[in-house]
């Protein structure tokens, strides 16, 4: 996922002449406790306008923390999507102000969104945050091509038929399928306000993944 995300990145950055100064890339690890401290020193060196990161989980808590710790926060602003969508709470004051654009936030202003909120916190005793919408969006999808075949799941191309054409009132906004099976969905530039990804605008409407290496989108006929 850092790979294909961070390509996506760099296509429409460089497509706009934007300049990469330098790339970092880390080892796979689940370790909280990851050092990242070797990454800050060069980007100091190099003064680039900001940096670009994609790292989700616990791990991005780290980051922030020792990317704040270095003396940068403030002075070379991170960009990127997943780095303030944690599993545990936005990390506070090291990622204040942090800009990211990813397909849901918090405060979304969508009737569906704030149900959802209301109704997750009372069931569970904690904020939802965007992996738990798009668990609800999975079950929802799953449940329309379920009922269009009435539980019969041998009637496969029915039930795909029935997800295909279907257009979720989610909490992220409206979603569809695209033709080779990505969401089309809206992204929203966030700002990080308390323990809040905060939406401040709508950056796209209705973007959906190209599709390059799928059978069916190269598929001309």
């Amino acid at each position: 996922a850092g790979v294909e995300h961070s390509e996506g990145f760099k296509e429409a950055y460089l497509k706009g002449n934007g300049k990469i100064l330098k790339e970092f890339t880390l080892p796979f690890t689940g370790d909280p406790n990851i050092d990242f401290q070797p990454i800050p020193a060069p980007v100091a060196a190099l003064k680039p306008d900001a940096f670009y990161v994609f790292l989700p989980g616990n791990s991005a808590w780290k980051f922030m923390k020792d990317y704040a710790a270095s003396g940068l926060k403030g002075k070379v602003p991170i960009y990127g999507n997943w780095i303030t969508d944690n599993t545990i709470e936005v990390p506070g004051s090291v990622a204040e102000d942090t800009l990211t654009v990813l397909h849901y936030g918090d405060d979304l202003p969508v009737k569906k969104n704030n149900l959802f909120r209301e109704a997750y916190k009372r069931a569970y005793n904690v904020e939802p945050d965007v992996y738990n919408v798009e668990g609800y969006d999975t079950a929802e999808l799953l449940d329309i091509g379920l009922s269009a075949v009435k539980g019969d799941v041998s009637k496969k191309d029915q039930m795909i038929q029935a997800m295909e054409s279907a257009k979720l009132d989610s909490p992220r906004g409206p979603m569809r399928l695209s033709k080779a099976h990505h969401p089309i969905q809206d992204f929203y530039l966030r700002k990080v306000q308390g323990n809040k990804n905060t939406v401040i605008a709508t950056a796209v409407q209705q973007l959906s993944d190209p599709g390059r290496g799928c059978a069916v989108m190269d598929d001309k006929k």
